[in-house]
């Protein structure tokens, strides 16, 4: 006989499982697709909707993750083998491994245009960033395990206001290359978003009447273009495990944890590599 609370239990498993399947993927029940960030998958014709935003990159054979798959067939998803690499998103952060001083250093690079894009409003999107990923809630800096030693993580972040909106080819390049984020910012938007990792839609202030400074949603959107997931879905709120967490939270209610932080510990472990673009974090954390 199964009680009421196995019966609750089994019921998230169960939606967790329906939500998440393909390489733990979120499934778009509206479009029947799944979403990667960057792309999205069609299931029943078992093909991608667009083409690898990795782009040239794949077909440098110099890359550590270089395949020959993947360099001829921009469609393919981690050269066709799911079993041993996963691929999710995050294509726009540099990173550089100081072993000498025990030290991983971040550096994201973002340019607002728009309406409503000037210097205060890049300078707030600049503070709730870095309020939020520079250190833990006890004000510690973040430390990563690698290779047995502790490295103290530094997030470099650069907001500056563009001299004009970027042109398309400059757009398509942060979403192929990952070396620059674009934002539009705008006051008629409501709700800010992140698209392929690197083209941002953000709001210029804050809501219900308050200020940008006590709703800001830099950090969290910052979240998305070093690759990281949302854990929140739209009615049910944060999900199971993820309860105040700066991707499963309204803007300025969540922290980032030490886990955010794992995962790219994780990343820059699988990579082995001293320097690099910080473009496909594992967001199995």
């Amino acid at each position: 006989m199964v009680c009421l609370e196995d019966a609750h239990k089994m019921s998230l498993t169960a939606q967790k499982w329906e939500t998440y399947r393909f390489t733990s993927k979120e499934f778009d029940r509206e479009t029947g697709l799944y979403y990667y960030g960057a792309r999205y998958y069609e299931p029943k014709l078992s093909r991608w909707m667009s083409a690898d935003p990795a782009g040239f990159e794949l077909i440098n054979p110099n890359r550590d993750d270089y395949s020959l798959i993947e360099a001829l067939n921009w469609y393919s998803y981690v050269g066709n083998n799911p079993v041993k690499y996963v691929d999710p998103t995050g294509l726009t952060a540099e990173y550089e491994i100081d072993h000498e001083n025990k030290q991983i250093n971040i550096e994201v690079d973002i340019e607002i245009y728009g309406n409503n894009a000037n210097q205060a409003v890049a300078d707030e999107y600049k503070k709730g960033i870095e309020d939020a990923w520079s250190s833990d809630k006890s004000g510690k800096n973040w430390e990563i395990n690698v290779g047995g030693d502790n490295y103290q993580v530094n997030f470099d972040v650069s907001v500056k206001v563009a001299e004009k909106e970027p042109s398309l080819l400059k757009k398509i390049s942060s979403l192929f290359f990952g070396n620059k984020n674009y934002v539009n910012v705008d006051s008629s938007i409501t709700r800010s978003s992140v698209l392929g990792g690197s083209l941002g839609m953000w709001r210029a202030n804050g809501r219900n009447g308050k200020s940008l400074a006590n709703d800001n949603p830099a950090a969290h959107e910052f979240g998305h273009l070093l690759g990281f997931m949302d854990r929140y879905s739209e009615h049910g709120g944060a999900n199971h495990g993820w309860s105040g967490n700066i991707m499963a939270e309204p803007a300025m209610k969540g922290n980032v944890e030490q886990r955010n932080i794992d995962a790219i510990g994780k990343y820059l472990m699988n990579r082995q590599l001293s320097s690099g673009t910080l473009r496909s974090l594992n967001m199995r954390y």
